[in-house]
Parts: structure tokens; C-alpha cells; sequence
């Protein structure tokens, strides 16, 4: 799963199962302000995985439009409209469930008609049902003898449609909902009278907010006399809320007694402030119940050492602790959860826990706030080597435990001195769900140990506290970046129950919950930005019109209630929420998966020609998807083609027309990945006749050879030296033109915003892996090694507004790769690639997958309601997480930076707080890197830079090692001034002496300290830097272990990894020590003791072909 594939495969499941129930709701795109004609679900499948094809008709009338119910990822554009007003499937890989929703505009004697191709491609026995029948009540056929099954039942909502003229359910406070109903159940009475309400109640509950009620009557054929219109208020409060709506049979005896509703629906909506008030509403917080114990600031509620053998006696005591589901304690000292018995060992004058390589531990927590904003502390000592992973674990609102919860881990580097170690903290910010969850700690190294010590849990206000910086103007942007659209997960947002089948489900206010709690933590950990993915694995997190869009993001479209009349606009919340508190918010977007427009333009037989639209390989066959991609994500099309460009730039289109109008409307992002179609593979894609044609009359190449044998002279002609170099430019300028139209596309919507392109996914690729890749002796340097991409960060240099930043890819020690990615990371070719006036830089925290069975076994949630897969962004600990901004501000003037992963790296913000406070008051403008006069040692590592604007000076010192120095920075000035440190905690001293003044300050490891002098005719002169603790030590080991490790590759020795490596030891017939080789007809083996590879011997092997004994 790590880097590629679904982030959510065993979440997924809960909507495959869902399905199969029937429990699904979802609407056209297109229709997001009107329900009307009848309106039908389909879902087929239970049996045998299928890759389905057929069509779906009706023997009377036409289907009037649909909704792919599919949740693969290529599930957008397998199914379209006929001009006959039916409905084929074509589904492009094999899936154990599927489904549409259909509106049809057709008499009720009508039928519909499922008809579907068999295995062996033959058809199945067509499936008929009557419409009135699926109206009334659920129908169930069978369609093969694979136990695969139809249900066909009328869409939850359906008996009371809403019609209104808006494209999204997010209001302002005091905004008027206006809407419509015509109810439509199954028999109504001919010229009787109704009775129809609406009643607005916060969502989850009962409690009235508002209600109103109308009256209305049938005709002689039971029909109602037109649309019932209601406007209702929306409450000054913000919240979400449900639209609860009911049919009633008019009493005339007992008005007040409406008896048993005919027909109910629910709509929800979700109401927000246009600025933001204090206004206190407990359900938001905890939908489940009311509050109890809430405290007005920080406050430790839980504290134990886990490492002591009592600790069990203080949780005995805990009423929730002995509550929990499937809990069983056993004697004091002894460990609930694990996948063993941790050692104890004594270290810094304390107990410590210490788990084995690959074991795990977990201890119940007792809260009572629930919903309210927490940190979960848990110590470690900075002196031991060692990856922690750190977890939260609580069951949703069905009690089930599904896969990615708040996942958090340290990465603890030795080190850099010989000073005596000590305990640090690890601070996670989370929302409990419940009062009982769990913390989870695992070792996710194999071959050394772990350790940790106290734990204990703080409980804070209702909201967490905004960070006080005076931002710059204008502003440098930091922004958090979310990979993968994992909100809900991320921030604890909590789930509700579907009544009607009592599953878990994210509704508005799941979401609203989640950006809520998003902004929160975005103002108080300093950022102004967020990076957040809303378009991706066939899905999105807006009601999209060119997208057709599955509910994989959004699964509240499921609700029985009806509740969700269109997709929720997910994308327009959060940019509301984002106005108000001066944020930016950029969506990101990845194409992997297949886009409708190009689907039909494939399919259309009245396209003339087709050819260009799908990356052809040297083969002359299309592109095959990589083993690792997920199902459904692919290279589908070639980017280099004019509509396939364009087809890009629509979604990028939608997006900015959709939500430009937005202050807090940043751009778009695009993630770029060799899966999908955004950039090239490889050197070979795009050698289809179209393409490399208008390459041909492009360049000044030709080739002679275009029969059959075409492909194998394109490849020719582009791997050879003369071909190559255009070959690659040529492909770069088409991708660079049509990034160049994203960004003018973005930009006729909100002047400033800016187009991204996120290339972290590039820097875990084999093909920038074999170039990169340092070798022995060092080759030739590399010269751009995107251009295997079709990217050319310099041919956009020049463009201000469209953002390629420098990545670093943060991996775990652990983890393949680490050594090579930290390489990178430094890699001063690779900081020359991406340099620009207004440079930008991207920390990509890379997740560390992790499956525990152990632990759902264990599970005291149940095993067969635990199914756990962690996705930890494993962060540096210490002052070492804050080695990766430093670094890009030390290599370049950045004023953009982008940090995060699939989730936000969490843990570490209070180590971050001092340089994010310096680095948002430096205005977005260009310094100037000081240079020390000609004759003075340089003072690497440490970056000086300043600003002059009007009658002020800006500057800032990074210190980009692991050593603290302290620095004496001398200024010229023919007045006097005063100097406003930007690190509180640190303001220096500064001397004065004539025109002459020095600064000094400590600055500490990876650190960041600046401040503004109140004169526009300060100079810079020079600064000395002394390292502030003894590092020459530390120095000379390292120096040491290089010189032992050169002095060992002069003459290396083999490694002794196999058994038997010179085929020397004594062996029989047919045996042979240390190895294992095949055995069969025609094949021998034996030792050739006359030449070998500094040895004596050899293995022979000769497979010989077998004769025909029958012959």
C-alpha cells in the first residue's frame, strides 16, 4: 500500500457490504437541484468476481439519467446512456459488486430489464421486473449460477422529493432554505387531504430548532395539486441540521394526533457563521451525549508509568477502564494488550518499557470529555536510537474498528554529541470518540529495541488555542498538505449510525466536525494554508458534472434516511471555513483514473479518429497498469494528446469556476504520479502513430520505416543519441503547455492563485531511483533527471504563478530507502533543479504501513468487529523535525512551504512552534544572502540573508546542523535603531559602539532565529559563529568510522551470505549443499571442478529437451 494503492481497502468493504444490503443512496451530478420522475437503485453481484457487461432497459419509456454505485476506481465512464434511452455497462475490471441509480420516465406497467453477459461471454437469461412492483418493495432475482444476485428497489427519499435552486446545501446563518416537495408514495387517496411538515432539528437528534406544516390535496386520480413550497430560516447558530419532512393523513377530529407518517425523509444541511463567534453548542462537540467535566484550559485528566508493575492498580479504580467491551484483567503487572511481555530497563534515572523488535503494546485510556480537544504525552528518551509508533484506537459510532486511526511515530536519531541524553516528549493532539479508547505503541524496527516511559493525557477547552504570530506582509505561505483525502480519519470526526441497517456512516456533520477541527489546528500550530486532495480514486469531495464521481469519499449518500439529496460540496464548507479565519485553501487533484469525456470519445463511433488518446508502448499495445497500482488506477491516457489535455484542464476548470469566487481560494494542485496520466512513465510512452507523428513534423527526424515494424524503429530512434535529447524536449514543452493553460485557466477565476505541482510521488520511482542512485566511483553528473517524465521544472522557472516546490521525501530508518531519500534530501543537483526568484519547498512525510492481526485477535472491541491497518507518517524526533525546513531555507530563499503526507505528521509541533513563529513574520520578498569578506573562513552551515524595504531591515540566521552555535553578528548603522527579535524566548543582546553594533544570540540545533531592525539603513557586515558546546568529539568518531570504512572498500571482501558459494563442499548425485535447484525430465545438474570464479568449481546445469516416448 505505501505509495500506491487505496489508503482505505478494508474501509471499502463496508461499502461493498452495504451495497449487497441495498443500503445506498446517491444522485446524479446532474441533476443537484431537481428530484424528479421515478428514481431507482440497481446493485448486482454477491457471487463470483466479475468484470460486467450488458444493459439495463426498460420495455416502455427511457431512462432519463444515472449514478454509478461502483466504488473501483475505474468505475467513471463504465456506464453510459444510449440514444434509446438505455443504459450499458461496461464495467474495466473484475469487481464483486455493482450498482446504479436511475431516474426513469416511464408508465408504471412497464418493466425493467437487466440483461448481462456471462463468463464465457455469452448472455445471460435477461431479468425482468415490474416497475410498480420495485416501487413498492424491494425485488430480488438471481442472474448466474455463481451465486450472483440483482436487487432493485426505489431510492430511500424518493416518496417526498425536494426541488431547490442551489448547487450545494451550505448555508449562512439567517439564510432562507427554499424548497419544494411533491410527494410521490406508492397510493395516495383520490380528493383527500394531507397534511405534509417540515421541522428543523440539530442533526443526530430530536430537538426542535423550528417547524412549519402544509396542507395538500389529490386530485381524482390521487395525484397532488402541483408542488408543496416551504421556506425555513436557517437558525443564527452555526451547526448542522436535518430538514426532517413527514406525510400525514389530515385528521379532522384530532388535528394535533397526525398518527403513523405515510412517508418520511430527511434532508441535511450544514449552517456556518460568516465570522466567528464564541456561540457554544454541546452537540457539535459530542453528538452522543452531553458534556461532563469540561475544563477551561490544559488540565492532565489520566497520568501512569507503564513501566511500573502497580500501574494496574490505578486503572482498576477507573469505571470506564472496566467497562470496556471484552476487557479482561488479569493479576497486577501483568500487560492487558501485546504481542508479549515487555522488559523493563532502567535508563536516565527511570524505568522505561522496552519492547522487542516488532512487538506492540496497548493501554486503555479513561476520558470523560469526549469530542473535546486532548494531547496524549507519551515520554522517550533522545539518547536511543529507535522508530515508535504511537496510536489511537477507539471503535466508531457502530462499535466496529476500522482501518487508519490517529497514527502517529518518532524516528530518534543518535546522537549528535557525547551530552548525557534525556526525556523527551511526544505531544499528540486528538479528539476522543469515546471514553475509553486505547494507545497503541509498536516498535517498527526489527532488529533494535524500543523504549518509552510516562504516559499521560491533558484535556484543553472547547477549542484549541490560535498561535500568536503577526504574520509579514505579505505573508510566506505554510501550509499543511494532505495526500490522500483523509480528513474525517485524521481529526476523530465521529460517524453516525444509519438507523435502518446500523451502520457507521460520515454525514454533514462528520465533515463539519473534521474542518472544524482542521482549521483549529491549523491556527494553532502556525500555518496559513492547506493542501487538501479532493479529486482522486474515482472519486471526489464536490458534486462534480465532468467527474461522475463514485461515493468512495463521501459514503453519506448511503443513509436510508435520504438524507443526502446530493453529493455533499465538502470542498465549498471547508473554503467558507477557510474565508473567515484567513487561510488558504488549495484542492489537489490526481488523475490515475478514468475521466467520462475521453471514455465517450473512445466508445463514439462517429470519432474519427481515436488514435492518441491511449499511451501505446514500444510494443505497439496499450500501456498495462504496474502490479502495484491499484485497481482501477492507471496510465489511461496520454497526456501529450490535445484531448486529453483538455479533458484535464476541464476538471481543473471546474474546479476554479466552482469555487474561484472564494477569498481563501489558493489554486489547484495536481499530484503527480507515473499511475496516472498527469506526466509520462518513462522514455517510451506516447509512441502511437498520432503522437509521435506531430513529434516527427515538429523536429527535423524522419524514419523510413512506418509498416508493422514502426514501433521497433521509434524506439530506435528515441533511445539513440541523436533522437533522445529532442524526443524529451519536444514531450516536456507539450506537458509544460499544458500546465502553462491550467494555470490561465485558475487565473480568469481568482487573480493570485496559483496552479502546484506536487512531484514527491516522481522521487519514489525506479526510473529516478537507477539515475539518482550514488554509485562507486561517482558517474557523470545527472542533467535533469525529470525529463523521463516529460517535466521540466526550468521551463516553468519563469512562470510566478505556477509552483513546483523542492521535495524531500521523509522516510523511516526502517524503512527501504531511508539512506538514499535522506541523499536526496540533500542533494544540491537536485536544489538547483527547482530554483526560482520565489522558491518553494515540499516535506512529504512518507506513511509506514502496518498490519497487526495480533491485535485484532486481542482486540477487546471483538475480533470480528477489529480490522486495523496503520498508516504512521513517521516523523523526526526532537530537534530533529526540525532539520527539514531548515535545510530548505538554508538552500534557498523559500516563500512557500508545503509539509504533510496521507495524513498530517502530528507529534512534534511544540519542537516546530519557535522557527514556524520566525518564518511566518518574514515577508514574501526577496533576501539576500550575506557573504562574509574575502579572507574569513566561511561559517558553514550557517545562512545569513536580509531585506530592505522603505526604513526597515528584515533578517534571518539558519543553522542547518545538529550543533548549537552561538553567533555574534555585526551591524553598520549611522543611527540608532532598535532590533525586534522574532524568537521570544532568545532576544540576544546587542552592543553598541559608534556606527558600529553587534548582535549576539544562541542559536540552537536545526534552528531558525531572525528579527526586524526599525532602520532602512542598517548593513550587514559580518558574523562569527562559535559552536556553543564541545561537538569536536562527536566530529572526530565520525571522521573515524568514514576513514575505517574507506580503508575497508580499498579491498573488499565477499560476503559470507550463502551456504555453499564456490560449489566446494562435498556433495552426492542429485544433492547439492546449500542449494536448491529444479529436478525433472531433461534436467542435470553437477559440479564442473575445472573452472570457476575465484575458485576451483562451478555449477553446471543443462536443460535438455525431452523426447516424445510415445513417438
Amino acid at each position: 500500500m505505501a505509495g500506491q494503492g487505496s489508503p482505505l481497502p478494508l474501509l471499502r468493504s463496508r461499502w461493498i457490504i452495504a451495497l449487497a444490503c441495498l443500503g445506498l443512496g446517491l444522485l446524479s451530478a446532474d441533476a443537484l437541484a431537481q428530484e424528479s420522475g421515478l428514481r431507482l437503485r440497481l446493485a448486482w453481484g454477491g457471487g463470483e468476481s466479475r468484470a460486467w457487461q450488458g444493459t439495463i432497459r426498460l420495455s416502455e419509456g427511457r431512462i432519463l439519467e444515472f449514478a454509478p454505485l461502483g466504488l473501483e476506481a475505474d468505475t467513471p465512464g463504465s456506464m453510459w446512456l444510449t440514444e434509446q434511452g438505455d443504459l450499458r455497462v461496461v464495467s474495466r475490471s473484475p469487481r464483486t459488486y455493482d450498482g446504479c441509480d436511475i431516474t426513469i420516465e416511464a408508465p408504471s406497467q412497464a418493466h425493467i430489464i437487466v440483461e448481462f453477459a456471462g463468463r464465457d461471454g455469452q448472455p445471460l437469461p435477461a431479468v425482468e421486473t415490474e416497475i410498480s412492483k420495485a416501487a413498492r418493495a424491494l425485488q430480488q432475482q438471481n442472474l448466474d449460477e455463481q451465486k450472483n444476485r440483482l436487487l432493485i428497489q426505489r431510492l430511500p427519499g424518493d416518496q417526498l422529493p425536494v426541488s431547490y435552486a442551489r448547487d450545494s446545501l451550505v448555508f449562512s446563518t439567517g439564510e432562507k432554505f427554499e424548497f419544494s416537495v411533491t410527494p410521490r408514495p406508492v397510493e395516495l387517496a383520490p380528493s383527500t387531504t394531507y397534511v405534509l411538515t417540515a421541522s428543523l432539528t440539530y442533526a443526530r437528534t430530536t430537538d426542535e430548532v423550528s417547524a412549519d406544516e402544509r396542507e395538500l390535496r389529490t386530485n381524482v386520480a390521487g395525484e397532488p395539486e402541483g408542488e408543496t413550497p416551504f421556506v425555513i430560516p436557517m437558525p443564527q447558530s452555526e451547526g448542522v441540521y436535518d430538514v426532517r419532512l413527514a406525510l400525514y393523513p389530515k385528521r379532522i377530529t384530532t388535528p394535533l394526533v397526525k398518527g403513523k407518517a405515510i412517508a418520511e425523509r430527511r434532508v441535511q444541511v450544514v449552517v456556518l457563521e460568516q465570522v466567528k463567534t464564541a456561540r457554544k453548542t454541546d452537540y457539535l462537540l459530542n453528538p452522543f451525549g452531553s458534556l461532563t467535566g469540561e475544563p477551561t484550559s490544559w488540565e492532565s485528566v489520566l497520568e501512569f508509568d507503564p513501566a511500573s508493575p502497580r500501574w494496574w492498580e490505578k486503572m482498576i479504580a477507573i469505571p470506564s477502564v472496566a467497562k470496556i467491551p471484552g476487557l479482561t484483567i488479569p493479576g497486577l503487572g501483568q500487560q492487558t494488550y501485546g504481542s508479549g511481555q515487555p522488559k523493563i530497563r532502567p535508563h536516565l534515572d527511570q524505568s522505561l518499557v522496552e519492547l522487542a523488535g516488532g512487538a506492540w503494546q496497548a493501554y486503555p485510556l479513561s476520558l470523560t470529555s469526549i469530542g473535546m480537544p486532548h494531547i496524549l504525552e507519551v515520554t522517550y528518551p533522545n539518547d536511543l536510537p529507535q522508530t515508535l509508533q504511537v496510536s489511537i484506537v477507539e471503535p466508531n459510532s457502530a462499535g466496529e474498528v476500522t482501518p487508519i486511526s490517529v497514527d502517529t511515530g518518532i524516528d530518534v536519531a543518535r546522537p549528535a554529541t557525547d551530552a548525557l541524553g534525556e526525556m523527551r516528549r511526544h505531544k499528540v493532539i486528538f479528539w476522543p470518540q469515546t471514553k475509553s479508547p486505547l494507545v497503541l505503541l509498536a516498535n517498527r524496527r526489527e532488529d533494535t529495541a524500543a523504549f518509552f516511559g510516562k504516559i499521560r493525557v491533558l484535556a484543553g477547552p472547547r477549542e484549541l488555542e490560535a498561535a500568536r504570530i503577526t504574520p509579514a506582509a505579505p505573508p510566506r505561505l505554510l501550509a499543511a498538505s494532505l495526500d490522500r483525502p483523509l480528513l474525517c480519519e485524521s481529526f476523530s470526526a465521529p460517524e453516525a449510525v444509519d438507523e435502518a441497517t446500523g451502520r457507521s456512516r460520515r454525514d454533514w456533520l462528520t465533515f463539519y466536525l473534521a474542518g472544524k477541527r482542521l482549521v483549529e489546528y491549523l491556527e494553532h500550530t502556525g500555518r496559513n494554508g492547506v493542501v487538501l486532495s479532493v479529486v482522486g480514486e474515482g472519486s471526489s469531495l464536490y458534486p462534480s458534472t465532468v467527474l461522475q464521481p463514485t461515493p468512495q469519499f463521501d459514503g453519506g449518500t448511503f443513509f436510508e434516511t435520504g438524507q443526502d439529496p446530493q453529493q455533499k460540496d465538502v470542498v465549498e464548507m471547508l473554503l467558507r471555513m477557510c474565508d473567515r479565519a484567513g487561510i488558504q485553501f488549495i484542492p489537489a487533484a490526481r488523475f490515475t483514473t478514468p475521466l467520462p469525456e475521453l471514455e465517450g470519445l473512445l466508445r463514439d463511433e462517429k470519432t474519427a479518429d481515436a488514435r492518441g488518446i491511449v499511451p501505446i508502448g514500444p510494443d505497439g499495445r496499450p500501456v498495462a497498469p504496474r502490479q502495484k497500482s491499484r485497481q482501477g488506477e492507471g496510465r489511461h491516457y496520454n497526456p501529450l494528446d490535445p484531448r486529453v489535455q483538455q479533458a484535464m484542464r476541464n476538471v481543473v476548470q471546474e474546479i476554479a469556476q466552482r469555487y474561484g469566487h472564494h477569498p481563501s481560494f489558493g489554486g489547484v494542485s495536481i499530484q503527480l504520479s507515473t499511475e496516472g496520466f498527469s506526466v509520462l512513465s518513462d522514455d517510451t510512452a506516447s509512441l502511437d502513430d498520432a503522437t509521435f507523428n506531430r513529434f516527427l513534423d515538429a523536429s527535423s527526424l524522419s524514419l523510413r520505416d512506418e509498416g508493422e515494424r514502426r514501433f521497433d524503429a521509434r524506439l530506435r530512434l528515441v533511445r539513440s543519441a541523436d533522437g533522445l535529447r529532442p524526443w524529451q524536449d519536444w514531450r516536456a514543452e507539450q506537458l509544460a503547455t499544458l500546465y502553462r493553460e491550467m494555470e490561465a485557466d485558475i487565473a480568469r477565476t481568482h487573480a493570485g492563485a496559483k496552479l502546484y505541482l506536487n512531484t514527491s510521488e516522481l522521487f519514489a520511482t525506479r526510473q529516478l531511483e537507477q539515475q539518482l542512485r550514488p554509485t562507486l566511483p561517482q558517474t557523470a553528473e545527472v542533467r535533469d533527471p525529470l525529463l523521463v517524465f516529460g517535466l521540466d521544472p526550468q521551463r516553468l522557472a519563469t512562470q510566478p504563478n505556477i509552483i513546483i516546490p523542492r521535495p524531500q521525501r521523509l522516510i523511516s530508518s526502517p524503512s527501504a530507502g531511508h539512506n538514499l531519500h535522506a541523499q536526496w534530501n540533500q542533494m544540491a543537483q537536485l536544489d538547483a533543479l527547482f530554483t526560482r526568484p520565489a522558491a518553494a519547498a515540499l516535506h512529504f512525510y512518507a506513511p509506514a504501513p502496518l498490519k497487526l492481526p495480533g491485535f485484532d485477535k486481542q482486540s477487546p472491541f471483538g475480533p470480528d468487529k477489529t480490522h486495523t491497518l496503520f498508516v504512521p507518517p513517521i516523523m523526526p524526533a526532537g530537534d530533529h523535525a526540525r532539520q527539514p525546513l531548515v535545510h530548505s531555507l538554508a538552500t534557498a530563499d523559500v516563500h512557500t512551504l508545503l509539509s504533510g503526507g496521507w495524513t498530517l505528521p502530528m507529534g512534534q509541533e511544540h519542537t516546530l512552534a519557535s522557527i514556524i513563529g520566525v518564518y511566518r513574520r518574514l515577508p514574501a520578498e526577496t533576501f539576500r544572502t550575506l557573504s562574509l569578506p574575502v579572507g574569513e573562513a566561511a561559517s558553514e552551515p550557517l545562512v545569513v540573508r536580509s531585506l530592505t524595504r522603505g526604513n526597515k531591515t528584515w533578517f534571518y540566521l539558519v543553522n542547518d546542523s545538529p550543533w548549537p552555535v552561538n553567533v555574534e553578528l555585526e551591524m553598520e548603522c549611522p543611527e540608532i535603531f532598535q532590533l525586534d527579535s522574532y524568537a521570544a524566548d532568545r532576544p540576544g543582546k546587542l552592543k553598541r559602539q559608534a556606527s558600529r553594533s553587534t548582535w549576539t544570540v544562541e542559536v540552537q540545533s536545526y534552528d531558525l532565529v531572525g528579527g526586524e531592525l526599525s532602520s532602512g539603513k542598517v548593513k550587514l557586515a559580518a558574523w562569527r559563529a562559535t559552536l556553543s558546546e564541545p561537538a569536536e568529539p562527536a566530529l572526530q568518531d565520525r571522521i573515524r568510522e568514514v576513514q575505517v570504512r574507506a580503508i575497508a572498500l580499498r579491498e573488499p571482501q565477499p560476503r559470507d551470505v550463502l551456504a555453499n558459494p564456490s560449489f566446494e563442499l562435498p556433495h552426492e548425485a542429485g544433492r547439492l549443499p546449500g542449494w536448491t535447484h529444479s529436478a525433472g525430465p531433461g534436467i542435470t545438474v553437477s559440479i564442473d571442478e575445472m573452472q570457476g570464479y575465484k575458485s576451483a568449481s562451478s555449477l553446471h546445469l543443462v536443460s535438455a529437451p525431452v523426447q516424445n516416448a510415445a513417438g
